[in-house]
This record gives structure tokens, sequence and C-alpha cells, in this order.
């Protein structure tokens, strides 16, 4: 119970980075993996126009980005629903214990990544289905009230 509580005050720290943050997420746990949106950036059928998404990615060993290693990504990500792109903006990396190690802004002259093509990542793909097309994500997910609660839920095992 002790490092359940330490866990939430470091997370807190995530809670300060994204205060825009809405109180609705969806997490997948897999293996190796987690991952998960916040529900309440992505509307319903919006085929037109552009949606900013936040997602997170964890990654139980790590992984190294632009030679920064990291555990925890969080992205965001412009879904333009009317030319049906996607563009990463920002991807924010955090070490194990929720502290900021790098932020990462993408090429703002970079060409956005068709959806229907390869160059979209599937995170992508997936949150552009939900909130221009109203397809439902992937079957298995757990929902979780804010942003440090769903980055929690990501890192614990059951």
């Amino acid at each position: 119970m002790r490092r359940i509580a330490f866990l939430l005050l470091a997370f807190a720290g995530l809670n300060a980075h994204t205060a825009w943050a809405s109180d609705n997420w969806i997490v997948y746990r897999g293996q190796s993996a987690s991952w998960g949106y916040d529900a309440g950036d992505l509307g319903h059928n919006q085929q037109f126009g552009q949606i900013t998404a936040t997602s997170a990615t964890y990654k139980r060993k790590g992984d190294i980005l632009d030679g920064v290693p990291y555990r925890y990504a969080v992205t965001t990500t412009v879904l333009d629903c009317t030319e049906r792109t996607v563009r990463i903006k920002e991807i924010a990396l955090y070490d194990n214990d929720a502290s900021l190690v790098d932020k990462l802004a993408a090429n703002p002259t970079a060409p956005a990544a068709p959806v229907a093509g390869n160059d979209a990542d599937q995170i992508s793909k997936i949150l552009f289905g939900i909130g221009c097309q109203d397809k439902h994500g992937p079957t298995g997910a757990i929902e979780v009230k804010g942003f440090a609660a769903a980055m929690l839920r990501m890192k614990l095992t059951d």
C-alpha cells in the first residue's frame, strides 16, 4: 500500500503536465507494453476538421528514442478528419519514476501521414478511427479516471 501511495505521488507530477486532460482514460494492458488514450479528447464521428488527441505508452523493459532512455511516452497527435491524415505534434518521455526526461517536438513542416498508408503508426490509426469514423477501439479496455491513475494502471501488474 505504501508503494502505491508513493507511485501516486510520483505520478502527480505527470498530472501537472496535462492539467488540460480529461478524467476519462482508456487503457490497454499487454505483457511487455501497455497503452492508453484520453477518451475526452475524441469526439464521436467528427468527419471534418481536426482533433488533438493524447495517448501514452508504457514499456516494461524501457526503450530509447533519439538517444534518450524512457519507459513512458506521452504523445500529442493531430488527427485531420477532413484530410484523413495524422501528425505527431509532440512526444514527452518519462522514466520509470514518472520524471520527465525529454520533450521532442515534431518537425512542423514535415508532411502529415495518410491514415490509409504505412507511415501512420498503429495507435494514431486507432485514434483516427475512434474520433473521425466512430469506430470502437480494441477489446479489453480498462476505463480509468484521471491521467495519473491511467499511467499507474499501465505500470502495475495484476
